[in-house]
């Protein structure tokens, strides 16, 4: 081979030096700059930012940009990047404090950069010492989000974030994605001034969590591992210790790996651990170690405890979930038990745990002689299996002590609901004043207790919850419909009155307190300016709307004159007193806490024992917004008109064969066969003076024509049917999954993201709504409401439809009907018919960019069947309607026929 010229050798070894060197150069100035910023954390995937530097506190923001250099700083990092800066930075009271958060981002090539912000009150970002958004409006944290988009150049950015928080509550989290992807840039690094990656701080990057479960009816324990690239090494080690009366023996399964996602999972057989086990309650030691971080799990186990779950496991695996009647509740009840079990032996309650250990062993008892556990006196944690994600809905059943199993139980059955934060355990002790652990001598009844999923208000799968339970427990003990009561306190009481008025031919007293019956009474409404729709909506949401429901329901209202303001209650009250209805009330002079005199000694079970619901009255009254609650007795409100608004019907049968009413908003009434009106006699009905006739056998089902009702024809049907009409909320009312787009990379991880932000429940709603890729569903097989996230372009289900829809995305700008709009941070949420399934309703999340999904989580709780909005929408983000600072671009109620209306 012929060499090159001297010359060129020259200057190819000369390069190659030169490249050596400048490469060198590069390592040095990296190096020079992690030691500058301090200890690195490679980001996720999805970007989170996972520690801040975070500056002495400050009056304001405007005292913040003028404070001196050299201030003192503090390191806070944590694996969700989720901070509650109350705790982290010991904050105090509701006043208003900030603060500088800090950190340097390093790109390893040039990005399209998008930061995602949320967090309560004010704050202003800065990249490399230049401001790049500022928000101005204290706003709550809700689920709002803000994006931010930069083009940044390779290397090193300083990050700075000026915080304000104003009120109770300081929270922030951050993302930094590139816009391409929606994921973290390539190899992206965040350093923290001040952080060792070995150190104290990082071990709280390291998380785990220790579960107890069985697994094709093998007891095992789940070791589940987050740690963040950076901060741990590829390898742990586990080590199982038992810890006994008189030694311990350890076990070491050998190193760990982690997953490419910083991701470990371990699950320990607990058998071959058996035979360390002895006759007792002991503990069991896991003690984990990653790259210096330490982390011990324990959990208390016994011999008879673990061949009680594998019983308990085989017990459960031999029921279906397909279970109805009396059975419908084993199966969750068998997993509900053993979730139980395994929270108590995680947390070393032992005492609790002994008491579940009895309790197992009772019910493994009763399977073997083929009984049902829970049909005989006494009290049962229970469970029933919920449609919305598929988990154990618990509930407590009081058992009356005269209950015979195949005899009727002709005593009352009363439902008990707890307030906020509150659970069926708390609202049943309550009740009885005392424990719930056997058949009270002093309550014959059949008590019922849902969970009700926490937090949720009895509404949607709350009250879907509570009626599930209602329908199990009378199906299985026998108790007569006629005689259910319902009772609540805090928001219990507020349910209490909403599921009476929904359903008024179900119950036959309600006895809400301290309840919150108008949505007018509200401090975050009063004195805003509402829109149409806003008004309506808050009539909907307001059980005194509903009132005129209840002739036939008797009411005991309590309330606390120190519980302010007292018209929460008021209203409910003073409304039935207008209307002439049944009602007691008491007002003691108490604080919130009412419940504690109206259910001492068990003082409210009599009165709701005498009550009986009638089961033919000759007089109806009805007031309903909703056709899903358009029901009672005998009389059916089939069309309300306009739509959203609150329709009443006033029935009457003054004579045999002869009925008398009045009717506002109705634009369709079914009356169904009863005493004194029977279908087999000829009747005359008058409505609102107008009198019709009906021959024998002939049904009443009437439409509203102009001002005059006439028999609807063979062949006409409704397009809204209850179940089948909006507004956004109904999509809540049953079984629902959001389903996002995964077509373009580009929008794919924004899709998936908004779809997670929609479905998460609030602070202790218990509740897991299922988050599906639009290829992972079947709209044709899945019986869901789906929730479509995307747009046409990415989303393969929304574009099979698009063109059958009101409101479509363009390129840049929405198609409403046959109007373009364009704006920024446009976007469009609303309620409709599935066009693939006519009998189904669906939801649909759009907008032509990702900013303007983001832009949804900025809506206000209270919206119509469909909204259109915009950047103006922001100011009413974590409120209930948009107030004087927000604005939609449009929005409103379809028409019967599900076409736009001008509003």
């Amino acid at each position: 081979m012929a060499r090159a010229p001297w010359p060129t050798a020259w200057w190819s070894s000369r390069r190659a030096l030169l490249g050596l060197a400048l490469l060198g150069f590069v390592h040095a100035s990296l190096a020079q700059a992690s030691a500058e910023h301090g200890g690195e954390l490679l980001l996720p995937p999805d970007g989170v930012v996972a520690g801040w530097s975070v500056g002495e506190a400050q009056p304001s923001l405007a005292s913040l940009r003028s404070r001196p250099s050299g201030e003192k700083t503090s390191v806070h990092v944590n694996a969700a990047g989720d901070f509650d800066w109350m705790s982290e930075l010991s904050l105090r009271g509701a006043g208003s404090e900030a603060f500088a958060l800090s950190g340097w981002l390093y790109l390893e090539q040039a990005s399209e950069t998008r930061f995602l912000l949320e967090g309560d009150g004010l704050f202003e970002l800065r990249v490399d010492g230049r401001g790049v958004y500022q928000r101005q409006l204290a706003l709550p944290r809700a689920r709002g989000v803000e994006l931010v988009e930069r083009s940044l150049s390779p290397g090193w950015h300083a990050v700075e974030l000026l915080y304000e928080r104003r009120g109770p509550k300081a929270s922030f989290a951050a993302h930094v994605v590139d816009v391409a992807t929606g994921r973290a840039p390539q190899r992206a690094r965040w350093a923290i001034a001040g952080f060792n990656p070995m150190g104290a701080a990082a071990s709280t990057l390291v998380t785990s969590e220790l579960r107890l479960l069985t697994d094709q009816g093998i007891p095992k324990l789940r070791l589940q591992v987050q740690a963040p690239a950076g901060v741990t090494d590829p390898n742990a080690e586990l080590v199982v210790r038992v810890v006994g009366a008189t030694g311990s023996s350890e076990l070491r399964p050998g190193p760990l790996h982690l997953n490419a996602e910083q991701r470990l999972e371990v699950a320990l057989e607990l058998a071959p651990l058996g035979a360390w086990l002895g006759p007792e309650l002991q503990r069991l030691e896991l003690h984990l170690e990653i790259a210096g971080t330490k982390r011990r799990h324990s959990v208390l186990l016994s011999q008879p405890l673990l061949q009680l779950l594998t019983q308990l496991a085989q017990a459960r695996a031999a029921e279906t979930t397909a279970a109805q009647g009396p059975r419908a509740a084993l199966g969750p009840s068998l997993t509900w038990l053993e979730t139980r079990i395994a929270r108590a032996a995680v947390t070393g309650q032992k005492e609790q745990l002994r008491a579940l250990q009895l309790e197992l062993t009772s019910w493994l008892k009763a399977l073997e002689e083929k009984r049902l556990p829970y049909q005989r006196p006494g009290v049962h944690e229970l469970a029933l299996l919920s449609p919305f994600d598929g988990r154990p809905a618990p509930m407590l059943v009081h058992v009356p002590a005269n209950y015979q199993v195949g005899a009727p139980l002709d005593v009352p059955t009363v439902a008990l609901l707890h307030g906020y934060d509150g659970y069926p355990r708390r609202i049943l002790e309550a009740f009885l004043d005392g424990p719930a652990k056997d058949a009270d001598p002093r309550v014959p009844g059949l008590l019922v207790a849902p969970a009700a999923h926490g937090n949720a208000f009895y509404r949607g799968a709350g009250e879907q919850s509570v009626l599930a339970a209602l329908d199990w427990a009378a199906l299985t003990y026998g108790a007569p419909a006629s005689r259910v009561a319902i009772t609540g306190v805090s928001m219990g009481g507020t349910g209490t009155a909403e599921l009476a008025f929904h359903s008024p031919e179900r119950f036959a007293a309600a006895a809400p307190l301290c309840g919150y019956h108008s949505y007018f009474v509200r401090r975050d409404v009063q004195g805003r300016p509402l829109l149409p729709y806003e008004r309506a909506l808050m009539h909907r949401a307001s059980t005194v709307s509903w009132a005129e429901s209840g002739r036939h329901l008797p009411l005991f209202v309590a309330h606390g004159t120190k519980d302010m303001p007292l018209a929460n209650s008021r209203v409910l009250t003073e409304r039935y007193a207008e209307l002439g209805y049944s009602l007691e009330q008491d007002w003691p002079e108490l604080g919130h806490a009412v419940w504690k005199k109206t259910y001492a000694n068990a003082g409210l079970f009599p009165w709701l024992s005498r009550q009986r619901r009638p089961s033919a009255p000759t007089r109806v009254t009805l007031a309903s917004s909703a056709l899903r609650y358009a029901r009672s007795f005998w009389v059916e409100i089939t069309r309300i008109e306009p739509v959203g608004t609150m329709a009443k019907a006033d029935l009457r049968i003054t004579s045999p064969g002869r009925a008398e009413g009045k009717l506002s908003g109705v634009g369709g009434l079914k009356l169904a066969s009863t005493e004194g009106f029977s279908v087999a006699q000829q009747r005359t009905l008058v409505l609102n003076g107008e009198t019709l006739e009906f021959q024998p056998n002939e049904p009443i089902d009437l439409l509203l024509e102009g001002s005059k009702f006439r028999r609807r024809q063979p062949g006409q049907v409704e397009s809204r049917l209850p179940g089948l009409e909006g507004p956004i909320a109904e999509l809540w009312n049953a079984p629902h999954v959001f389903v996002y787009g995964t077509g373009r990379p580009e929008t794919r991880f924004a899709n998936r993201d908004v779809a997670l932000r929609m479905a998460a429940p609030r602070p202790g709603v218990e509740l897991q709504i299922p988050v599906l890729a639009d290829v992972e569903f079947d709209p044709a097989s899945d019986p869901r409401r789906p929730i479509y996230v995307g747009i046409p372009s990415d989303h393969c289900w929304l574009a099979a439809i698009a063109a059958r829809l009101p409101i479509r995305v363009n390129a840049q700008s929405l198609e409403v009907g046959d109007k373009p709009l364009s704006g920024n941070e446009l976007g469009a949420f609303f309620v409709y018919p599935d066009p693939t399934r006519p009998q189904r309703l669906l939801g649909v999340l759009t907008a032509p960019t990702v900013a303007g999904l983001y832009r949804a989580l900025s809506l206000p709780a209270l919206l119509p069947d469909y909204v259109v909005y915009d950047r103006h929408v922001l100011p009413a983000q974590g409120q209930q309607v948009l107030g004087a600072g927000a604005s939609i671009v449009m929005g409103g109620f379809f028409d019967q026929r599900w076409q736009l209306t001008a509003q």
